[in-house]
């Protein structure tokens, strides 16, 4: 469990407060940017797990297939844009399931103390950038949005993005913390 937990933490800090807004952008005009992005998806799960170079062929597996369903995603957009979000987050859980169950050696760097606060904050950017995907849903689909929709539109993107902030704070602490035990 503390495998899924590490691999789901890596995959939300990615996801959230290191996905700016002009990987985003990258991510839309170029396979280049899904590229990064996954890569940077591996490298921080790479590094939450200790550093474990002997697993080179998961993290190559991690990249590709969060490649892969990114580009999926941007290419052939649902109908609603929360249903694909939620979709999106689906599949990328269902891998890393797979990576727990296919390599049940992996672990955490991170003491249990920061990990699970880590995991906790680490939903907060995830929850809103949700909401503000909703909203924005709203906003497009009704003639007259409620003043509620409109405000989650125009303010929760950054507000989801500076919330990531101290989880990430939270889990590099850890990682540092521990860098002289892996080196």
């Amino acid at each position: 469990m503390v495998a899924l937990i590490t691999l789901f933490l890596s995959h939300l800090i990615a996801d959230f407060p290191l996905q700016t807004n002009y990987i985003y952008f990258l991510k839309k005009t170029s396979s280049w940017g899904i590229l990064l992005h996954a890569a940077i998806h591996a490298l921080v799960a790479f590094l939450l797990t200790g550093l474990r170079w002997d697993l080179w062929y998961v993290w190559l597996f991690l990249l590709g297939t969060h490649a892969i369903i990114d580009w999926a995603k941007l290419r052939y957009k649902s109908p609603k844009q929360w249903t694909g979000f939620l979709l999106d987050q689906l599949l990328h859980l269902l891998i890393m399931s797979i990576i727990v169950l296919w390599q049940p050696s992996l672990s955490s760097i991170l003491p249990g103390w920061i990990l699970y606060p880590a995991f906790v904050l680490a939903w907060i950017p995830a929850i809103l950038m949700f909401l503000w995907v909703y909203a924005s849903d709203v906003v497009r689909d009704h003639p007259n949005p409620s003043r509620t929709a409109l405000w989650m539109r125009e303010n929760l993107l950054q507000t989801s993005r500076l919330s990531g902030y101290p989880c990430l704070v939270l889990a590099l602490s850890g990682l540092l913390s521990n860098l002289p035990i892996l080196l």
